[in-house]
This record gives structure tokens, C-alpha cells and sequence, in this order.
């Protein structure tokens, strides 16, 4: 290729991007504009899906988790129990993470109360109010037993 027909790819490019670059300028006037009259009263309110269960499906009846009380070997389990009500109460927690939320919420006494509690009135428009998974890493980070692998480490070569 001569250093003319290099030239002229070039230009050819340059051309190209600065097409390119138009079009998204006025792609960009648009939606600024679309946002100046955007009204999301109009737009329909999402409601968490819920799988079509069969007419005789009835979730069973089972206790609700137990209470935590702050009681580090015990969280674990709670989760698990937790867990275990989401997975057999599908119309009500399936894809219902503030569901799960406020449940779990409701079963913290003492400290893990007074801290859920305490999030909420100092930021009631927390993120973690509406993902469980949010939630349950903050509630992690405090009462996870740091230990706990390391004990069934433990527990395991004890077997042998």
C-alpha cells in the first residue's frame, strides 16, 4: 500500500467516526430530550412473577425459622432454616426478596433487632430492604462465625 492509499484508508475512517459520531450526538438530543417529558407514573408497576402452580399444589405447613438472638453458632442454622421457608413458601417468597427480608427481620431479638431496626430508621430507602442477598451480606459480615470452617476442618480429621 503507498503512502497515498494509507492516506486515503485513512480519511475513509475518519469520515466513518465522524458519521458515527453524528448519529450518536443526535441519538443523544433524543433520549435528553425523551427525559425532559418522561413521567414514570405511566409506566406500569412490576409484580414479581410467580410460577403457574398446579390447582392441587398446597405449600405445606410448616413453623416459620426460629428466633436469632445473636448467638454466633447458631446463625448458620438460622440461615439454613430461613432458607428452607423461602424454598417451601414459593407464592410468597419466590422472586419476593423484601419478602424474605421483612420475614427474616422479624425473627432477629436483642442485638441483631436493635441493628436491623437501627439500619432502617437511619436509611429506610436502604438497598438491602429489597435484595436478600444484599441484606443477608450485611447481617453476614456481623454474625458469621469466623471460625466456623476452621472448626469443621477440625471436626473432619477428628473422624479419622
Amino acid at each position: 500500500m503507498t503512502e497515498a492509499e494509507a492516506f486515503a484508508a485513512l480519511r475513509d475512517e475518519i469520515q466513518t467516526f465522524d458519521d458515527e459520531n453524528q448519529l450518536l450526538r443526535e441519538c443523544l438530543a433524543a433520549l435528553e430530550e425523551e427525559s425532559r417529558t418522561y413521567d414514570p407514573s405511566l409506566l406500569p408497576v412490576p409484580t414479581p412473577s410467580v410460577p403457574d402452580l398446579p390447582m392441587s399444589f398446597r405449600e405445606p405447613k410448616i413453623d416459620p425459622p426460629p428466633e436469632f438472638d445473636c448467638k454466633v453458632s447458631e446463625y448458620a442454622t438460622f440461615l439454613d432454616h430461613c432458607e428452607f421457608y423461602f424454598d417451601n413458601k414459593p407464592s410468597m417468597f419466590l422472586n419476593n426478596d423484601k419478602n424474605k427480608v421483612s420475614l427474616v427481620s422479624s425473627r432477629l431479638r436483642g442485638r441483631a433487632a436493635t441493628w436491623a431496626h437501627a439500619l432502617c430508621r437511619t436509611n429506610p430507602a436502604n438497598p438491602a430492604f429489597l435484595s436478600w442477598f444484599q441484606f443477608r451480606s450485611l447481617m453476614n459480615s456481623l454474625f458469621e462465625d469466623t471460625y466456623y470452617l476452621e472448626q469443621v476442618r477440625h471436626d473432619f480429621r477428628a473422624l479419622k
